[in-house]
């Protein structure tokens, strides 16, 4: 007689996916997320599906500076048409990375015709600050919190990894937002020179 082991399969891995915070992200939206990483409550389409974005007519788009900037190129130049996108941009801004100028969000603006809000995400994906509708500074989420290092860099504490270098300077404002928000805000946000000179030698290389 054979016997056969009832050996349990393994559970199919769990992608966790985060809700985009504090700026209007009605559920009900199509979002589009075109740069891998954090995983939101969007539909994530690898540049090797951009193609697709117009069948999926996305109302929201989530990606990085160089991602969007790249899509919004192509819709500039009729190569592809996303009229559908009518709500919101949100741009995930990493540690090392350069954070938002006005240029990119002209170039987003006269694209897309919608707002654009920029989020700070850990290496984990984890939400560590983000703008409001008043885009003066971003604010602080819950259970994070920044600090200076040395009294010049920017480092932050999440609730999973503490000392995160973000390779930024700027102000802590405790002064309640405009918004009406109370929570601090990290207000002239810029790359520190050092971390910026790496990244021209980097891609001078």
């Amino acid at each position: 007689m054979r016997l056969t082991a009832n050996i349990p399969q393994p559970a199919p891995p769990v992608i966790q996916r985060r809700r985009l915070q504090r700026v209007p992200a009605p559920a009900k939206l199509r979002i589009a997320q075109i740069t891998p990483g954090a995983r939101f409550e969007s539909e994530y389409f690898p540049s090797e599906r951009w193609h697709e974005l117009e069948q999926y007519r996305p109302e929201m788009l989530v990606g990085s500076a160089a991602d969007l900037h790249w899509l919004a190129e192509k819709v500039k130049t009729a190569k592809m048409r996303l009229d559908s996108v009518n709500h919101a941009i949100f741009v995930l801004t990493a540690s090392g990375d350069i954070p938002a100028a006005d240029p990119l969000r002209v170039v987003l603006w006269r694209a897309f015709g919608v707002p654009v809000y920029e989020l700070f995400v850990g290496a984990d994906g984890t939400v560590l600050a983000g703008e409001c509708e008043a885009h003066e500074g971003w604010h602080v989420e819950s259970g994070c919190r920044f600090y200076f290092l040395s009294g010049e860099e920017l480092v932050a504490d999440s609730r999973h990894i503490k000392g995160i270098r973000t390779g930024l300077s700027g102000t802590l404002e405790t002064q309640p937002c405009s918004c009406g928000r109370p929570s601090t805000r990290i207000t002239d946000v810029r790359l520190r020179p050092a971390m910026r000179n790496r990244l021209l030698l980097a891609a001078t290389a």
